[in-house]
Order: C-alpha cells, then structure tokens, then sequence
C-alpha cells in the first residue's frame, strides 16, 4: 500500500484532525511572529517615550531657566529705568539750578547797566547845569566887575552885595548837584 502523503486543502475533503493540526500550526506561528512584532513595536515606543520624556525634562529645565533670565533681565531693566529717571530728574535740577543763576547773572547785569546809564545820563544832565550855572556865574561876575573905569557909589555896592548873594546861591546849587 502506498500512501500518498500530500496537502488537501479541500476542507470538505480533509477531516479534522488534520485541519485541527493546520489550525493550531497556523495560530502558533502567526502568534509568535505577531507577538515578536508587537514586542518589538513596544520596545521602539517605549524608547521614543524615554526619549520625549528627557527631551520634555531638559525643556522644562531650560524654560525655567529662560524664565529666571526673563525675571532678571526685568529686574535690570526696572532698575535701569529708575536710574535714568533718577538720573534726569538730577540733570533737570541741575539746568534749572543754572538757568536760574544765569537768569540772576542777567538781571544783576541788566541793573547794572541801567543804573550806569542812568548814572552817565546824570552826569551828563549835571555837567550841563553846572555849565549853565558857570555860565550864569560868569555873566554875574561881569556884571560886578564891568570893564569900564566908572567910579563906584552907593547904589552900585548895594548891586555887588546882591550879586554876591546870588554867586553865593548859585555856588551852593553846584555844589548840590554836584555831589548828586
């Protein structure tokens, strides 16, 4: 007898021993590659996890990092900030401190020069009146002493005394203006 050893895959024809045999084969073999598969797939996504979760760590740790530059660079600039502020306000007092002793300079120097113009007009106006009154003194003094050889009476030194009188007014008058 001879036996024919060959696969039937003609379920109808092939009992179920060996269907049961082919089955539990075919289950076996794919469940071992699937789980190898799987265990594989696993272990990949278990790195790549390990992997996200140090990157995650050094990005917390470098955006807290990045936060306390932040706070610092803040603080700097608030700091800086005041000091301009400080520093302005400084620079300011000190302008209007200027400006005010420059304004004071001005306007000692304004008076001066009003009261040296105002001086030189004085002097000016006294040393006409003083010339007039020189003027006036002289014209007294030919009337007192006339050029011409006329004898001397009574009503003639009663003028002399009165023009003495006003040489003498007139004398005192420049003396005033004089020391004005």
């Amino acid at each position: 007898m001879r036996y024919n050893l060959s696969l039937n895959f003609n379920l109808l024809e092939t009992n179920l021993v060996n269907l049961s045999v082919v089955v539990t084969v075919v289950i076996t073999v794919v469940s071992e590659n699937l789980n190898s598969a799987l265990d594989q797939r696993r272990q990949k996504i278990l790195i790549i996890l390990q992997r996200i979760d140090k990157e995650i760590a050094v990005s917390r740790e470098n955006l807290i990092a990045a936060e306390r530059l932040l706070e610092q660079a803040n603080l700097l600039c608030t700091k800086i900030e005041t000091q301009s502020t400080q520093i302005l306000n400084k620079e300011n007092e000190i302008i209007q401190k200027r400006l005010q002793e420059e304004i004071g300079e001005l306007l000692k120097t304004s008076q001066q020069r009003r009261q040296f113009e105002s001086r030189t007009k004085v002097k000016c106006v006294s040393q006409q009146i003083f010339r007039q009154r020189l003027v006036r003194v002289k014209t007294i003094l030919q009337g007192i002493f006339p050029h011409t050889d006329q004898p001397s009476t009574s009503s003639n030194n009663n003028q002399i005394a009165l023009n003495y009188k006003l040489i003498d007014r007139e004398l005192c008058n420049i003396m005033k203006v004089k020391h004005t």
